[in-house]
């Protein structure tokens, strides 16, 4: 494997890593109320995904062009980094809706109690 399939390995790595953190960022906003937040995030995540997966596309140009891709254990864990990011982003989403649902359901008990203490 030459530095460029390296390299290009390498920058698989470092946009999946970003991409996951970020959607992981956006977990958190959504569990601290933090709007904005969780939408920034999402879109960095997004970007780094973009960035990805035009990684991927380079190593797929080459293959189809006849310039064989090595596979090796970096290039197989770059792909790991790859998978653990999509996912992460699909349960992003859902930890955003569910974070949403409970806020929804926090404030309708804390609406509840007001009326209760009201009647007492």
């Amino acid at each position: 494997m030459d530095d460029t399939k390296y390299q290009k390995s390498f920058e698989l790595i470092l946009h999946a890593g970003n991409a996951r953190f970020h959607y992981l960022s956006a977990i958190q906003a959504a569990k601290n109320q933090e709007e904005s937040k969780i939408y920034d995030s999402l879109s960095e995540g997004d970007r780094e995904m973009n960035e990805a997966h035009e990684c991927q596309t380079d190593l797929i140009r080459q293959e189809v062009s006849g310039n064989g891709v090595d596979v090796n254990i970096l290039s197989v864990h770059a792909q790991d980094h790859v998978t653990m990011a999509a996912v992460c982003k699909e349960q992003a989403k859902e930890f955003i809706a569910l974070y949403h649902e409970l806020d929804e359901l926090k404030k309708q008990v804390q609406k509840l109690r007001e009326f209760i203490k009201q009647d007492v």
